[in-house]
């Protein structure tokens, strides 16, 4: 019996010894899978960290309007969408302007006949055709969308919308930079999901250079229209889009060597600007369709007022709209709530629904201080009058802006069938 018992108790105990084994290796097992991802994660989180020079970028209503950047979409050589607004820029405004290869030499002599063509330098990009290869295109909702090339391709496709493609930093020996995301759209390779050579649509603006800008990438994806800065008793805060996170995690899944963790996206983005804080707006919500940047949603103005877009009309008559104008809606209040407790005063801009169907936004605007009178001005995209009330509305905002001390120089825009507006067009160095 003894014998018996004393079996059944080393039995129990040799079992029990197993048991610690098995869960000690399962711990080391899980642990080692555990750190071997958060060393892959953490990997490009160290080099950028390490890598990182702070930088310090100028709220927009602190800049002059000295010196801007547009370009043209590959091929393009139209200056339709551009023409009103260049004409209403100040007199001392230097305009950089970049055009594909193809279209150089007609957009070099047509401009020289406009009455801005003395002060715009007319620059170059190679739009880089490949027959061959995978293109990687950015949907937001949908991730990235793989495509095997078989008809020739220009890469550096350009853009009308250079807001989007950097935001210009004060670099520590006070030099301009552009700081780019990885990529605009898209991205190729040669071999399929091959991280190496891998070529950016955004390398076109490398043509700057030749005006002393030089492109400092960071490891986050983002939209220069989605990221606005204010400071806000004494302290610089940039307000981000929550799709600057869903982005990045969707570069990261397919090359996860290009891109940082979410955990360090904030930091990545307080460091390269400058800010003290970071705000991402409606975390982990994807951006409306109708108000997919943050340049439509708000607009600083001063170090403590913003001036947001209030939706105005019955949303009932826009029948299969009225869903989406909803989300607007509620959006806007998230937008308000989170302006409010970083301590900016509110002021609302009528817009009227229709308006918003075509990204049509009066706070798409581009405030500026006037470098030779000392006077603060406002670029104002003033809009078709399609009902009665909307020469009344544009009225009530003018004289929201100059209440606020603001000059208004109107600019009129075409019926907008490209998703994109004013300050979208520009981006303003200084």
């Amino acid at each position: 019996m003894y014998r018996i018992i004393s079996d059944r108790i080393s039995g129990k105990k040799n079992c029990f010894h197993i048991g610690i084994k098995l869960t000690v290796s399962l711990i080391v097992f899980l642990l080692q899978s555990y750190l071997l991802t958060l060393f892959a994660d953490s990997h490009i989180d160290a080099k950028y960290q390490l890598n990182r020079k702070q930088y310090q970028v100028v709220p927009e209503y602190k800049r002059n309007l000295k010196n801007i950047v547009v370009s043209l979409k590959a091929g393009s050589s139209s200056l339709d969408l551009h023409h009103e607004m260049f004409k209403r820029l100040p007199s001392y405004t230097n305009i950089s302007l970049l055009v594909s290869n193809d279209v150089y030499e007609d957009v070099r002599e047509s401009i020289k006949r406009t009455p801005y063509g003395n002060k715009t330098s007319v620059l170059k990009y190679n739009t880089e055709i490949k027959s061959d290869g995978t293109l990687y295109i950015l949907d937001n909702a949908k991730g990235f969308a793989v495509k095997d090339l078989q008809n020739p391709v220009p890469i550096q496709i350009g853009t009308f919308w250079m807001q989007d493609i950097f935001i210009p930093v004060i670099s520590p020996d006070r030099a301009m930079k552009m700081v780019t995301p990885p990529f605009h759209m898209c991205l190729w390779s040669k071999d399929k999901f091959s991280r190496d050579n891998l070529i950016h649509d955004n390398d076109f603006i490398q043509g700057l250079m030749i005006k002393g800008l030089k492109q400092c990438e960071i490891p986050v994806v983002f939209n220069g229209g989605n990221i606005r800065f204010g400071e806000i008793s004494g302290k610089r805060i940039a307000f981000c889009g929550s799709d600057v996170l869903l982005n990045t995690s969707i570069f990261r899944e397919t090359f996860p060597d290009e891109a940082v963790s979410d955990s360090i996206v904030t930091d990545i983005i307080a460091e390269t600007f400058g800010a003290d804080e970071v705000v991402i707006i409606d975390e982990g919500t994807k951006q409306p369709y109708y108000m997919f940047h943050l340049d439509q949603a708000f607009v600083i103005v001063a170090d403590s007022v913003a001036c947001v877009t209030r939706v105005i009309e019955n949303t009932h008559e826009y029948g299969k709209h009225k869903a989406g104008i909803e989300v607007v809606e509620n959006y806007l209040k998230k937008v308000r709530k989170t302006l409010a407790a970083s301590g900016l005063k509110i002021v609302d801009i009528d817009t009227p629904v229709h308006n918003i169907l075509r990204q049509e936004y009066y706070v798409n605007a581009i405030p500026f201080i006037d470098a030779e009178t000392g006077e603060k001005k406002i670029l104002l995209p003033v809009y078709d009058t399609r009902i009665k009330s909307d020469k009344e509305i544009l009225e009530n905002n003018i004289n929201k802006f100059t209440s606020l001390g603001y000059r208004i120089i109107p600019v009129t825009m075409k019926e907008n069938i490209l998703r994109g507006g004013l300050h979208c067009m520009i981006n303003v160095i200084d």
